[in-house]
């Protein structure tokens, strides 16, 4: 995400930090990847209206 140019600048503060996007982003996809599901849409679509 550092290295994404497109990354809204304002979105990071001290109650919402890329580590922590990260750890919930890895943690969602483990849990897709656990139960084999078959569309990640959403996911992916709140990924871009958070961070875009």
């Amino acid at each position: 995400m550092e290295l994404d140019g497109r990354v809204r600048r304002d979105v990071w503060d001290e109650t919402f930090t890329r580590e922590q996007f990260a750890r919930f982003l890895m943690m969602n996809l483990t849990m897709l990847l656990r139960i084999r599901a078959q569309n990640i849409d959403f996911l992916m679509e709140l990924v871009k209206r958070t961070i875009y």
